[in-house]
């Protein structure tokens, strides 16, 4: 609350201040309700909208204060007050703050085109935005406007309000408005702002796969071709850079579209069932594939799973199960009996593998086909599930991405649902043709841990040019997994679900 000092000051501010309207585009914009008092030095907000009683907007200031002073984003000369109207009756007084006068960062960089300090200045918004959002688990609003410059260049929070943590989203959207508005970044200033922030995210966040997060959802934001379009594609380059990507051994791998194409989820450390199906697609001379995530977890075999499908040159997809046992940090979701077998996994695997499994993209596209070990319209990709109750969102998520199909692990369960006609449907057919389908969601089932009534080793496999896939269920020596999650003791809930197919 204002001091006396400052309560003579506000009130000389107050009858020599220039109101000035809040409005989108101009110097200074906000909510339409808040009237500003403008002077050279001090900006006043009259926050009318918010009508509370004396003793309730005193609880609410101070609330706000506490607030505030917890984020440390503010300028230190930020002050509320309640402000009363000389003989009014109304119980409701005005809440109010007062700070310095800054100068919006979208002023000043209209203004100064291409200024020296630019770096400094989106680098610290950066910076507190991110800080933030792993603190305090709050969004601050992106927009330049809602930041100001003091007269040594320090970069302050203006607006009063902050948001609920919106897992980087409004982050990402923020950065494309960047690229496009601010015409004076060029390639160099993009590479530079996804080296600071490939840096920034590492060192707030314990989970690096909040890198690949943002990337997926700045990749999806409108540029135009040249100049928006060089610089999202330097940003993008050293967001996640060549050495992490090339650590997963996947940057480079890519499909014949021409040939037939295996789809593998699921196999959760079930040595025995993964060996049976890779030997039934030699057999069937498939020689290409996709590992639709989640290699550990569940089961008694990681290492030797890990060790052959690191061998393949295929594309593999990081799941959940994969994520968690390489960060340890990011257990939760996982039941009870899940996560008492991701912490004997842990005690199985080396740190090299970890790494791999860590590094593994949480996603893959070929054409207008993508693959994803969760959902498509779950922003990690890995931890969200297509069924009943989502598919029709997760239809809509594929479509709005430009892609057609999507395959997907994680549920378990093999079928399809896709929308042909305008009309969606769900099949459980052995073989399902997609021509004159608008969106398909494919699942092939689990090779280790099937949930569809019937254990074997299930997968499938797509057929690019006669536009079907087709799915498979067979068998493998169960017996040898049972026996070695019965020595390791397992929890014994998980030995009847893999005998159960449950």
């Amino acid at each position: 609350m204002a001091s006396p000092v400052a309560h003579t000051l506000i009130l000389g501010i107050l009858k020599n201040a220039l109101s000035v309207s809040v409005q989108k585009g101009s110097s200074f914009e906000g909510r339409p309700t808040t009237q500003l008092l403008i002077t050279d030095d001090y900006v006043i907000k009259l926050r009318t909208e918010l009508r509370f009683s004396q003793r309730d907007a005193k609880r609410w200031i101070e609330k706000q204060l506490n607030t505030e002073k917890s984020l440390g984003v503010y300028h230190p000369s930020k002050t509320w007050f309640l402000l009363r109207q000389e003989g009014s009756k109304d119980d409701a007084p005005i809440i109010a703050n007062i700070t310095k006068h800054l100068t919006p960062v979208n002023v000043y960089c209209a203004v100064t085109q291409a200024p020296s300090s630019w770096h400094s200045i989106l680098g610290d918004i950066l910076n507190m935005y991110l800080k933030c959002a792993v603190r305090y688990e709050r969004a601050l609003d992106d927009g330049l406007s809602n930041y100001g410059l003091d007269e040594n260049q320090l970069v302050y929070y203006l607006d009063d309000e902050t948001y609920e943590a919106n897992q980087l989203v409004s982050l990402s959207q923020g950065l494309a408005v960047w690229v496009r508005q601010l015409t004076w970044l060029d390639e160099k200033a993009g590479a530079w702002l996804g080296k600071y922030l490939h840096s920034t995210i590492r060192r707030y966040f314990d989970d690096p796969h909040w890198l690949f997060v943002l990337r997926a959802q700045f990749s999806d934001a409108f540029f135009a071709e040249g100049r928006q379009r060089t610089v999202a594609n330097a940003l993008l380059e050293h967001l996640t850079p060549k050495k992490q990507k090339k650590s997963a051994n996947q940057e480079a791998i890519t499909l014949d579209t021409q040939k037939p194409i295996a789809l593998l989820g699921d196999i959760h450390s079930n040595y025995p069932a993964l060996v049976a199906v890779l030997k039934h697609l030699e057999e069937m001379n498939i020689q290409q594939g996709i590992i639709l995530g989640d290699i550990v977890g569940y089961g008694p075999h990681p290492n030797e799973c890990i060790n052959v499908l690191r061998d393949l040159n295929w594309p593999i997809i990081k799941g959940n199960h994969d994520h968690g046992l390489s960060i340890m940090t990011s257990t939760q979701g996982f039941s009870k009996n899940a996560l008492k077998v991701l912490e004997w996994t842990a005690t199985q695997v080396s740190d090299d593998d970890k790494s791999w499994l860590l590094n593994l993209p949480p996603y893959f596209e070929f054409n207008n086909c993508m693959a994803v070990h969760g959902a498509p319209m779950d922003i990690h990709y890995m931890y969200g599930y297509v069924y009943a109750m989502t598919y029709e969102e997760n239809l809509d998520a594929v479509l709005a991405k430009n892609k057609r199909l999507c395959f997907h692990g994680h549920s378990h369960i093999q079928g399809v649902y896709y929308r042909k006609r305008g009309q969606n449907f769900e099949s459980k057919a052995p073989k399902i043709s997609f021509k004159n389908v608008e969106s398909a969601l494919i699942c092939p089932g689990s090779v280790g841990q099937p949930r569809g009534g019937k254990h074997g080793a299930e997968f499938a496999i797509y057929y690019p040019i006669d536009d079907y896939v087709q799915f498979f269920n067979i068998k493998y020596d169960i017996k040898t997994v049972l026996e070695k999650m019965s020595v390791e003791n397992f929890p014994a809930p998980l030995l009847s679900r893999l005998l159960e197919g449950t």
